[in-house]
């Protein structure tokens, strides 16, 4: 299993920012939202963390959970090639995968913050 509490920082991992959004940044946003009658959307993705591909280089191993052991090679490891719930680098992970799957529709980054993502639209007069 993965045991993100037993790992080390700088040995096992490097970074684990994850960005989250400021509530002043939500309240101006909703306001805003309100004030011109804008429709904001919101999501929840409850296998966030199971998206996130592992960079180039980045090794993460785990053993096998109980019941999954390939029979006959119980003491092997994984290696991992997507982040998973446990890994302190999780968060950091599906954030920029996220970030990159906005962008790709479309979505940019607010400038001020690492969270919010806007979709500008083409006003015609």
């Amino acid at each position: 299993m993965v045991k993100g509490y037993s790992v080390i920082y700088g040995i096992n991992y490097n970074e684990t920012t994850s960005p989250t959004m400021r509530m002043e940044t939500f309240q101006a946003v909703a306001h805003v939202a309100a004030a011109n009658g804008w429709i904001l959307h919101q999501v929840n993705i409850k296998t966030a963390f199971l998206r996130g591909i592992l960079e180039l280089g980045e090794e993460v191993y785990m053993k096998q959970p109980k019941g999954f052991e390939a029979e006959g090679q119980e003491g092997l490891i994984w290696e991992l090639q997507k982040g998973l719930y446990g890994l302190p680098q999780a968060g950091r992970i599906w954030n920029k995968a996220m970030n990159q799957a906005m962008l790709g529709l479309g979505f940019m980054r607010v400038k001020c913050e690492y969270c919010p993502s806007v979709k500008p639209r083409l006003i015609l007069s």
